[in-house]
């Protein structure tokens, strides 16, 4: 009988690539992907499929966000018509208002927090107990993200009222509530709207 070698491959985080012939696809993708689960035994089994969780929601869920506290603890939060809601067991718990578009949320190891807002919804933050208000010269876009200690904005980010589509504002060094509206920003070339954005690479 023959014995056969595990290989463990650790990242698919670049996904499904079905199209590409096999030289085309990277060391971080798959061109196959089944519902099936090899397990350290070596045996196929199914893999495990969806479980609900919560209640059932009574209004549109435009938004879904997860506040990871540095305790190791994660709580999976909400946009669902005017109130943002956290899940408590199998509860979703009210925990503020907003107006009823989608919602963009960022974690801030920095605080402790995770801030949530959009260009009609003002900059807000939780920390696991208490939503608060950030105020000031804080400003929302409709995509954030916690990055090299700014809190950068993207999308329609609405700086007193007038509403920027292709500018990337920025938050003060280490202060997700503090913006220099004046001089902290960069005008991305072309028409449209800045739409998404993300971090390659460690650095």
């Amino acid at each position: 009988m023959s014995n056969f070698d595990t290989y463990r491959h650790k990242s698919y985080s670049g996904g499904l690539n079905n199209s590409g012939s096999r030289r085309d696809i990277e060391r971080n993708q798959a061109s196959l992907l089944e519902n099936w689960d090899i397990t350290d035994k070596g045996r196929l089994r199914v893999r495990n499929g969806l479980v609900k969780v919560g209640g059932t929601s009574t209004n549109t869920v435009k938004s879904l966000g997860v506040y990871r506290a540095k305790s190791g603890t994660n709580t999976l939060l909400l946009g669902e018509g005017t109130d943002v809601r956290y899940l408590n067991g199998s509860t979703w718990t009210d925990i503020g208002n907003i107006t009823a578009e989608p919602l963009a949320f960022a974690n801030c190891a920095v605080e402790d927090k995770v801030y949530f807002g959009s260009e009609n919804n003002a900059l807000q933050s939780y920390d696991g107990s208490t939503v608060a208000s950030v105020g000031g010269t804080s400003i929302a876009g409709n995509v954030m993200l916690w990055y090299q200690n700014h809190m950068f904005h993207i999308n329609n980010v609405n700086v007193s009222s007038t509403k920027y589509p292709h500018r990337v504002y920025w938050s003060d060094f280490g202060n997700p509530a503090a913006y220099t509206t004046a001089s902290s920003f960069v005008e991305l070339p072309g028409e449209g709207r800045a739409i998404t954005m993300n971090v390659l690479g460690s650095s």
